[in-house]
């Protein structure tokens, strides 16, 4: 702000030794320590700012808002016309409003101060309508159209819904004609003055300085009422204004509140105030782009006296439903009084899938449903009754789903408080839960039934499409239960619900590859394809409408969670590794971790780890010293495709980030690197433990969990249902009894200190919780879940269960008819279970299963075959391994990773050590992780991904910065010449460079860079031309805009006197247009005289066939729009100006030469 003020320091003292030779009153105002900044009101100033519009549609959209304001004062009279003054509308920057417009503009003068006064409105003479901005002369300088949907009976349709109903009659069809000519847009008018920044400034000034006499007349005694406001902070809601319109005599009632008021606010009137009767004039939601409103009264001039209040519409002290102001001035209760009026408030929940308005009555006889005395929800949540009457009450709440104001009980979802209520205060906590009828209690409620199934007819278990998902199912999922492929994308309702993904919108998949464009089709989850991982997996998917290299491109979706796609590379006996891919990225949100502060979103054994924040910057996190670092040179702020390529340097344990080929950073050290993070099945016991006993004689054990609170193996027992504790030798420490549970086949741990138990014989899992203080568990305190996967009988139900903490389900193994591994998420008392696999070939039966989050594999037992399995989450079998034991029952594996404990029938266990393999790509003795993971929402989108351990190609070095100035050319200056068009003379050794005019004709300019040590075929980053302001002032800043051509030549030649000797050079075919903001101050350099980016014309030339390092550079500048206009120029510092040495043009290009 001092800035802006500084810069204007003549033009203030002047004004203010104007204003001060008007009037002796200044003089108190303006003393010796006194200064202008010291008057002027920047309060006001930033308030005036902030109705700024830079363009017609600003100004129109402005218009519209009003329009809603005040069409409720259009007088019943067709024929009037409202016209409402919106003041002052600073205009910034006149570049965004039309040639046309600018043109046409008449400026009025008023006290010292230049405006632009418009009149907008809407032209009903025309269809479709638009919205006309008239000059001061009544002359139409613009026109937008309105919306294609536009109705301009708009109002009328807002407020009086109901005549425009089929059953209205023809007298409510005439008082809607009616109303509709009556409440037309076109009826009211807007009065603006524009005003630019210049004369903002005076006028701002002007007020401050009225402002601070009038301070200065209160003070010496006077007094005054006050009647105008300059804007600025309040603390509370406060009247600023009350002043006479300027026409028809109504008052204008400005009010203001403070910056962060967000309620609603009530304003009232009385006539006496010894006996008010206080009526309300409006309640309204005050804008939130500035902190105040004006209210016309039009019926003021009806009293002599009249009295305001305004009070905050929904500060509600006692809490009983009613605002303290409406309490204390309408209705006469008392506001610290919840009892006061009388109430009734509680909570409304529903889980069911009916939408609609909920409508909480309370009514006095109980078959009514009115909504006399009613609370509206828009969702399930608290409510409140207030004004009730002293009396008994029954409360009622339902869901209008087919909105027509009436409750349907037979359909809608509803609720009756089970006792009537005597209410003679305030009551509370009446809550009612809502619930969907269920004529055939078969947990499809009827609406549902009666919408996909057309009737009650059809059990929940049953399929009407065979897709293998129940119609229960099908209502929990959302999906069409006469349809198999609901969101006909090609996959199957089930697969969508078994891969998370929901199976009503359309989703398409793809298999990865290692060296992957993207392009294949596949359906099927990410997860377990080609060795890539997805965490979650059901959050990733790709989409075929992103295109880069090829048709498609993986995008990362999720609404809740961030969605995570990683793979790891195998690298044996290599020392590097390079990554290389291309992402698009969504500006407006995080991508890759949530934030670069934030390092626990990263995976847990990421070596290389970057980020780009909300601001688009790149941050590159050390693993040494656990900091992050960025350079603000590379930046990611728009959403196209970007390449990142990262060499690990397996050896050094550090790497190197490349954007769009340019080294951005250079060997940062790991975050953490792990050799031997992918175990596999040892090819012989490291460690066997035979017979130890279990506890005694036939304890028929038959799952096993480990303990992370202790380390202990659990050991569950199906005959009497009991877990016994054992240290990892085998040694027995202690025994849970399990009552009321039956046939407890399988345990496993699931967060804390919560186990999942299974029962087979009733396919029921059991949440419990366990401690190392437990000595008994009771079913009643678990949570019990009922699984869906029928035959139960005879050693066919569950038998074995692990849990997957990050996708939040389990994984469980069916012993046989059919042998088949399951999906199961736990909701509402049910485990919906969906098929995973059927059994591993060679797998007689199944007995139990272990899942490892790490891996993302399953470890299968089989105590028929003798053998433990481990496959992917797809059944893809990575390894095998011989177990011994008569009746191998139970599989786990320690926290650490490293052993494996097999429980066999009846008391024996075996512990087995996991070491890598070898003989294939998953012989990890050094690996590389790729991990790419997006914001909640989507707008991540990666392609075109290959890994290697040679370089790839395109890429440069560091980058490098290059200063040159225009050089002395021994008094003539030929390295920056000016050429008339209109004859082609030059002009060489000038004072200076006019860019589009110069005295009388229209020219071009040109300037020359020597000695550019840029390398061939180098990556340009960024480029542009500094130029130094010669001669500020208000002819140079009106809008224009300049070609820039570069020669296309090896080395750029001096500039000669020869006729057209810059016309005739040889130019580029890629041009950069530059729209420079005004200059308005005689030797600024800075962002205003910096030339767009130029990076693409200093590309080209440095790639011609024999550009060289230490070549020279020239450029030709044009100015593209009308420039026969002095205005439009823009005067430059020269080379041979007597401060050229300092001042003249500067090119300055950041550039990485090619890595070899």
């Amino acid at each position: 702000m001092k800035t802006i003020l500084r810069s204007r320091v003549a033009w203030f003292a002047a004004f203010a030794v104007a204003v001060m030779a008007a009037t002796v009153l200044l003089a108190a105002v303006f003393t010796e320590e006194t200064t202008v900044e010291d008057i002027f009101d920047r309060g006001l100033y930033e308030f005036y700012l902030s109705l700024r519009a830079d363009s017609e549609a600003e100004i129109v959209a402005d218009y519209e808002w009003h329009q809603v304001m005040f069409m409720p004062l259009l007088l019943p009279d067709a024929t009037h016309t409202l016209t409402q003054n919106g003041g002052v509308l600073p205009v910034m920057d006149w570049a965004g409003f039309s040639k046309e417009f600018v043109a046409g503009l008449v400026p009025v003068e008023r006290d010292g101060v230049t405006y632009w006064p418009v009149r907008v409105m809407e032209d009903a003479g025309t269809t479709p309508r638009r919205r006309l901005i008239l000059n001061a002369k009544d002359e139409i300088i613009a026109e937008l159209s309105v919306p294609k949907d536009y109705d301009s009976a708009w109002w009328v349709q807002d407020h009086y819904p109901d005549l425009y109903e089929a059953r209205s009659t023809a007298a409510a069809a005439d008082y809607r004609s009616y109303l509709e000519a009556l409440f037309d847009g076109s009826r009211f008018v807007m009065e603006y003055d524009l005003i630019d920044h210049d004369n903002l400034l005076k006028l701002v000034l002007k007020q401050s300085v009225d402002a601070a006499l009038r301070a200065e007349e209160e003070e010496e005694g006077g007094g005054m009422m006050m009647m105008g406001w300059g804007g600025g902070s309040v603390t509370n809601i406060q009247f600023v204004e009350i002043a006479l319109a300027d026409t028809n005599g109504t008052l204008n009632v400005t009010l203001a509140y403070p910056d962060d008021f967000t309620n609603r606010i009530s304003l009232i009137a009385c006539t006496n105030l010894l006996d008010p009767d206080w009526s309300l004039l409006l309640t309204t939601n005050p804008p939130t782009s500035t902190n105040a409103f004006t209210y016309v009264d039009t019926d003021a001039t009806n009293y002599a006296v009249r009295f305001y209040h305004a009070y905050n519409a929904d500060y509600d002290g006692d809490g009983d439903g009613v605002s303290d102001g409406e309490e204390k001035f309408l209705d006469g209760t008392d506001p610290e009084d919840p009892d006061d009026p009388p109430n009734v408030k509680g909570a409304v929940s529903y889980a069911g899938g009916q939408a609609g308005t909920i409508y909480v009555v309370a009514v006095t006889t109980a078959g009514s449903w009115s909504t006399n005395k009613a609370a509206a929800l828009a969702e399930p949540g608290s409510y409140i009754i207030p004004k009730l009457a002293s009396g008994t009450y029954y409360l009622k709440a339902w869901r209008d789903s087919d909105d027509d104001g009436t409750a349907d009980t037979d359909t809608e979802a509803w609720a009756v408080y089970p006792t009537n209520l005597t209410v003679n205060g305030q009551v509370t906590n009446i809550n009612l839960t809502l619930a969907d009828p269920d004529t055939d209690a078969d947990g499809l409620p009827d609406w549902w039934e009666n919408t996909h199934l057309q009737g009650l007819a059809y059990a929940a278990v049953s399929d009407q499409d065979a897709d293998g998902l129940s119609n229960l199912g099908e209502y929990l999922s959302g999906s069409d239960p006469e349809d198999p492929d609901t969101d006909d994308d090609g996959m199957g309702d089930l697969a969508e619900v078994a891969n998370g993904r929901d199976p009503a919108v359309a989703d398409s998949y793809r298999s990865l590859t290692y060296t992957e464009g993207f392009e294949s089709l596949t359906v099927g989850q990410i997860a377990s394809q080609n060795g890539w991982t997805a965490a979650p997996a059901d959050r990733a998917v790709v989409q075929t409408n992103d295109v880069r290299g090829g048709s498609k491109a993986l995008e990362l979706l999720s609404s809740t969670q961030t969605p995570t796609v990683s793979q790891f590379f195998g690298a044996r006996g290599q020392n590097t590794v390079w990554l290389d891919y291309w992402a698009k990225l969504d500006p407006r949100a995080v991508t890759h971790f949530t934030n670069y502060a934030d390092i626990a979103a990263a995976p847990a054994y990421e070596p290389s780890v970057f980020s780009v924040n909300r601001r688009g910057e790149v941050w590159a996190y050390n693993g040494t010293t656990a900091t992050w670092s960025t350079d603000t040179r590379f930046r990611i702020t728009d959403h196209r495709y970007h390449r990142f390529t990262v060499k690990e340097d397996l050896s050094a344990k550090t790497w190197d980030l490349h954007i769009d080929g340019i080294k951005a950073f250079s060997a940062v050290p790991f975050r953490k690197y792990l050799p031997d993070l992918w175990p596999r099945l040892a090819s012989s016991a490291v460690l066997e433990i035979s017979n130890t006993n279990l506890g005694g004689t036939d304890v028929d054990c038959s799952g096993a969990a480990i303990m992370p609170e202790s380390g202990e193996l659990l050991v569950i027992e199906n005959g009497t249902p009991r877990i016994h504790v054992y240290d990892q030798d085998g040694a027995y420490r202690r025994t849970i009894t399990l009552t009321n549970f039956e046939d407890t086949e399988g345990i496993c741990h699931v967060d804390g200190s919560t186990y999942a138990v299974v029962e087979e014989r009733k396919n029921e899992i059991t949440l419990i919780t366990l401690t190392t203080n437990t000595s008994s568990v009771a079913k009643s305190s678990g949570q019990s879940f009922d699984v869906n996967i029928g035959d139960n009988t005879d050693n066919k139900g569950l038998e074995g269960i692990t849990y997957d903490p990050v996708r939040n389900v389990f994984y469980a193994v069916k012993e046989k008819d059919p042998k088949k591994v399951y999906r199961i998420e736990l909701a509402d008392g049910i485990g919906y279970a969906t098929e995973l696999f059927a059994a591993p070939a060679g797998a007689n039966d199944l007995s139990d299963v272990y899942y490892d989050p790490v891996q993302e594999h399953l470890y299968i037992l089989s105590h028929e075959s003798f053998k433990i399995i481990q496959t992917t989450l797809s059944g893809t079998v990575v390894s095998e391994k011989a177990v011994s034991g008569s009746q191998p029952e139970g599989i786990t594996i320690a926290p650490d990773r490293k052993t494996l404990f097999v429980i066999s029938e009846p008391d024996d266990m075996y512990r087995y050590g996991l070491q890598l393999a070898s003989g294939d790509y998953k012989d990890i003795t050094e690996f590389s992780r790729f991990t790419v993971a997006g914001p909640r929402g989507g707008g991540t989108v990666i392609d075109d991904l290959s890994v290697g351990t040679s370089q790839p190609s395109g890429l440069y070095g560091t980058l490098q910065t290059a200063d040159t100035r225009v050089a002395d050319g021994g008094g003539t200056d030929p390295d920056d010449a000016e050429e008339k068009l209109s004859d082609g003379t030059m002009t060489l050794g000038g004072g200076d460079l006019d860019l589009g005019y110069d005295a009388s004709s229209t020219q071009i300019v040109g300037a020359r860079f020597q000695a550019l040590g840029i390398a061939k075929n180098s990556a340009i980053h960024r480029a542009y031309v500094q130029f130094t302001e010669d001669n500020g002032g208000n002819d140079k800043n009106k809008a224009c805009q300049i070609k820039i051509e570069a020669q296309n030549a090896d080395s750029a030649g001096t500039f000669t006197t020869t006729v057209r000797d810059i016309t005739n050079r040889p130019r580029t075919a890629h041009q950069v247009n530059w729209y420079p903001a005004g200059w308005r101050q005689t030797g600024e350099s800075n962002h205003r005289q910096r030339t767009a980016d130029i990076s693409i014309l200093v590309r080209v030339v440095t790639t011609r066939a024999n550009w060289a390092s230490g070549n020279n550079m020239a450029f030709i500048f044009t100015d593209a729009t009308d420039a026969t206009l002095d205005r439009n120029r823009r005067e430059a510092e020269a080379r041979d100006d007597g401060a050229g040495a300092t001042k003249a043009p500067v090119l300055h290009v950041e550039w990485a030469a090619p890595l070899p």
